[in-house]
């Protein structure tokens, strides 16, 4: 186990950036939804930090949840699902670009997110948060898998153009780092000022092209139900 900046909660072997250097993501196993009660997680997932070729961060705005109030402001979520495994089979869990895959189409509108264009680091750069669960559910954290995706001009301009309106978003609005970090934190959803220093010191956020590789979206496998403790 590991425990890393920005987290109180120990952190599975399996999700740490320290232990597995060499991975793109974390490779989530089977069995994670336990290993994430024993620690005291309630939940697991990803959060994305959608980076402009001008390097500002493209926020959502929330609509009115039990996790946040209508008008704020935070980045691309979802928690991560499986598929449960029949007769005594292990479940098949959903893997964080599967994740991306399907949060793009939920959250964003995007039908065909293999078109985008999208670039992420090579190796290693992704970050666990402790990310509070919602105004809601106080003291309750999920294990936000934690990275940043490349957007091409053209992309950012198309998923604007969308304009989505969904039961969770109302809206895409481009900003700069240094805006979030020193507006109100009151705009934002719980966490996001934490998640996104988190990144932004690990210089996860910075735009070079040399370390950045196209988004894979081979091997989509979209679960069904979510890795999330009833708590």
């Amino acid at each position: 186990m590991n425990t890393l900046q920005n987290t109180a909660l120990c952190i599975p072997t399996e999700l740490s950036n320290i232990d597995n250097p060499e991975q793109q993501l974390p490779i989530l196993p089977s069995d994670i939804k336990d290993k994430m009660q024993n620690l005291g997680w309630v939940g697991v997932g990803i959060m994305v930090a959608l980076v402009t070729e001008e390097s500002n961060v493209m926020m959502l705005i929330s609509r009115q949840t039990l996790k946040h109030r209508a008008g704020t402001l935070g980045p691309l979520g979802e928690t991560s699902k499986q598929i449960d495994g029949a007769h005594g089979l292990p479940s098949l869990v959903e893997q964080p670009l599967s994740t991306l895959y399907r949060g793009l189409g939920e959250e964003l509108g995007v039908s065909e997110p293999e078109q985008l264009g999208l670039q992420i680091a090579r190796r290693g750069g992704w970050r666990i948060n402790q990310w509070p669960r919602g105004d809601a559910y106080p003291n309750q954290w999920n294990c936000a898998i934690s990275f940043a995706v490349h957007v091409p001009k053209e992309s950012e301009a198309f998923i604007h153009s969308i304009n989505p309106h969904n039961d969770e978003v109302e809206g895409v609005r481009s900003m700069s780092v240094e805006a979030v970090l020193n507006d109100d934190p009151l705009n934002y959803r719980q966490g996001v000022g934490n998640w996104l220093s988190q990144l932004s010191i690990a210089g996860l956020l910075e735009t070079s092209r040399a370390n950045l590789v196209a988004v894979g979206f081979n091997d989509i496998l979209l679960g069904h139900r979510d890795i999330q403790l009833e708590v």
